[in-house]
């Protein structure tokens, strides 16, 4: 079975608030960028939290989702060429009391391979009413790496949020590459591991002269 494909140019509805900008100049470009897929399409309608309305976007787009009173907008993740990426999300509370983002996985729907997630060292808190980008320099939790060997643009992943009381849920989000507007959006380094020795590599110093006699 062939693996799910993005396209690019679709219908969705939308319910943007607006989006503050941390300090760190590479990641204020990227959410400017992506503040701007945030907003569009919301001139001339209502406004607030529950106005919505439907525009066909030519550009890419994430995708909503909501659980109890945590609502996840625009997600998507953004991959490179090597198969490391950057889940990109805009997580927004709406309750009185505060919750957290506790855990985060990824899944290829269609091959149902788990992918590695890094990351999320802490719980992301999601203060009453605050808008909290995921890609925000300033979060201690850092950002969400996923990777894997076969992962690329144009795929679609599931992506499976944990919350402390809003409880989980799951969307199947877009693969965009780390280009145009999602340039600056930082992608994690691989994770350095200890490099496995070749099959029927010698160990050092088996061919030197003596390496096997006995000292005497």
């Amino acid at each position: 079975m062939s693996a799910r494909r993005y396209s690019a140019g679709y219908s969705l509805p939308v319910s943007r608030p607006a989006v503050s900008l941390p300090s760190s100049r590479p990641v204020r470009a990227a959410l400017a960028a992506i503040a701007l897929v945030l907003t569009a399409g919301l001139a001339g309608c209502a406004t607030g939290l529950d106005a919505q309305t439907t525009t066909y976007y030519n550009a890419p787009a994430g995708i909503d989702v909501r659980t109890g009173d945590v609502k996840g907008l625009n997600m998507l993740v953004v991959a490179d060429e090597a198969g490391s990426a950057t889940l990109v999300a805009a997580l927004l509370n709406t309750a009185d009391e505060e919750d957290e983002l506790v855990a985060v996985t990824a899944t290829d729907p269609d091959s149902g391979e788990q992918l590695t997630v890094t990351g999320l060292e802490s719980p992301v808190p999601l203060p009453p009413d605050q808008l909290v980008q995921l890609i925000d320099d300033t979060l201690e939790s850092g950002p969400v790496g996923v990777s894997s060997e076969t992962l690329e643009p144009g795929q679609v992943l599931q992506i499976d949020l944990q919350f402390a009381r809003a409880g989980a849920v799951s969307a199947e989000v877009p693969v965009l590459a780390h280009e145009g507007d999602y340039a600056e959006v930082p992608i994690p380094e691989p994770e350095p591991g200890a490099e496995e020795p070749e099959p029927g590599a010698e160990e050092p110093g088996a061919d030197e002269p003596g390496a096997d006699e006995p000292a005497g």
